[in-house]
């Protein structure tokens, strides 16, 4: 299963990195200079653990994203953010309609 994480920021890019870590496709939606500093640098994650740098695939908007391959969405945008990320998303991710009996089994 794959991962989109809309709002790539402290909270987003953690969930996001350990995602990847456990072997899961992710691709990080971030804004500005924080796109770049991913872009360029890569996701830097620090635990009592130790340090690890991640390169994931990083975009600065919904649209740059292949939705064929991302089923998942992961929100984790500031609250007041919220409408707009979702009027972003909803112009190219279409949600997909399962009937009861599939969410059922």
């Amino acid at each position: 299963m794959s991962y989109v994480v809309l709002g790539a920021g402290a909270i987003g890019a953690v969930v996001g990195g350990r995602l990847s870590q456990a072997g899961r496709d992710v691709t990080l939606i971030a804004p500005g200079a924080h796109l770049a500093a991913l872009q360029t640098r890569g996701l830097r994650l620090q635990s009592p653990a130790g340090t690890d740098t991640l390169r994931l695939t990083a975009v600065g908007h919904p649209r740059e994203i292949d939705w064929g391959t991302h089923p998942v969405v992961l929100m984790t945008v500031k609250s007041q953010q919220t409408p707009a990320a979702l009027a972003h998303l909803v112009t190219v991710a279409r949600p997909r309609r399962r009937s009861y009996a599939s969410r059922t089994r």
